[in-house]
């Protein structure tokens, strides 16, 4: 997923460490785990139990059959990325981190095969304060909830670009937010995961979360959503929705239970069932696209023909949807209110208009 974690780890990672350093005398180690011996340890959980706060567990390859306590402080840090080193928890609970304080961060992992009742792949409890990145968190399935990351209790969480994909739970499949936690949730992809009940991708319950870059692409629900808040706040900016589907309630955002929900520039389009948006309260929405509804949002406004909410064909690219990514014909790249959707790059000229409009002209169509 990313060609050195390690690299992008040491990026503006080592802030809290210096501070540390600099109010108590100390000294950051990194310590390797490299599961043929030859370096400090040989499983990652000995690896986290050496280590003090603003040290770097730093993981060479391999395949680890572990379920692991974090401390606080530490960063677990994959040396060559997501693709050649995995934790495979056994069914089991994921990493689990229980007052991690500011400081804690888990890069470059795939992280599989977890369970337990939550928190299939990272458990956040109680005040931790973690960064979560570049990790592809897979197959994983709880009896109840957050197969991918669980953010519980006055937590903080920054969730950026991994790959949450073929999970499966009752509720909020890849990320749950809950009991007054906040998360920043931007540039990740998500698809193929399913629920059960609620959402298949991010739920919030008394909570926020914000939401930018992250493209959600077929995903399913039974009675729910891709994002979905209950009696919390949500801002989506830049998100792109592609053939989500649920038997009820919305394909793509649920906004519940009065709710505080703000939404620009997003892209919702092809939905396998049901409508893009459902809310029962009010949502701000400004420069949204849906295309391919029969019904686009349902709730008190219909929303779409206000704040240039329209209803466009955005010209995905065929070869390459999974990404979001637009023909360079795409009226969500050229319109006035920047581009709309998670790719601001073009990335085909195979979707074209069937004659050149402007943004103006398509407009009036609808």
């Amino acid at each position: 997923i990313v060609p050195s974690a390690a690299q992008e780890a040491m990026k503006g990672g080592w802030g809290v460490s210096l501070a540390l350093c600099l109010a108590f005398p100390c000294i950051a180690d990194t310590i390797e785990v490299i599961p043929s011996g030859g370096g400090d340890a040989v499983t990652i959980q000995d690896g986290v139990d050496m280590a003090n706060v603003g040290d770097m567990v730093l993981v060479h390859p391999g395949l680890y059959y572990e379920n692991i306590t974090m401390k606080g402080g530490v960063e677990l840090v994959s040396l060559s990325g997501a693709e050649v080193t995995t934790i495979d928890m056994g069914g089991g609970l994921g990493i689990n981190c229980e007052q991690c304080g500011v400081g804690t961060r888990i890069i470059g992992f795939t992280l599989t095969n977890g369970g337990a009742y939550c928190g299939g792949g990272v458990r956040l409890y109680d005040n931790s304060h973690v960064e979560i990145a570049y990790c592809h968190i897979t197959d994983n399935h709880t009896t109840f909830e957050a197969a991918g990351i669980h953010v519980h209790y006055a937590c903080y969480a920054n969730i950026h670009d991994n790959i949450f994909d073929y999970n499966t739970t009752i509720h909020s499949v890849c990320i749950s937010v809950i009991d007054g936690s906040n998360a920043d949730i931007v540039d990740n992809l998500f698809k193929y995961n399913t629920s059960e009940h609620l959402s298949a991708g991010v739920g919030i319950h008394s909570s926020h979360a914000y939401l930018e870059g992250n493209v959600f692409y077929r995903n399913s629900s039974n009675n729910g959503s891709a994002v979905r808040s209950w009696s919390g706040s949500m801002e989506l900016y830049n998100n792109s929705f592609l053939y989500n589907s649920s038997n009820t309630e919305a394909a793509d955002v649920s906004s519940r239970s009065y709710s505080m929900t703000h939404m620009e520039r997003n892209l919702f389009a092809f939905a396998e069932s049901g409508p893009a948006v459902l809310y029962d309260n009010s949502v701000i929405a400004y420069c949204n696209v849906f295309w391919d509804y029969d019904t686009p949002v349902v709730g008190p406004n219909p929303l779409v023909g206000e704040n240039s909410n329209e209803i466009l064909d955005p010209l995905l690219c065929v070869a390459d949807i999974k990404t979001a990514a637009l023909s360079e014909y795409s009226p969500c790249l050229t319109g006035p209110c920047g581009y709309i959707g998670a790719n601001p790059e073009p990335g085909c000229t195979d979707a074209v208009p069937t004659q050149e409009m402007s943004w103006g002209d398509l407009k009036k169509l609808y």
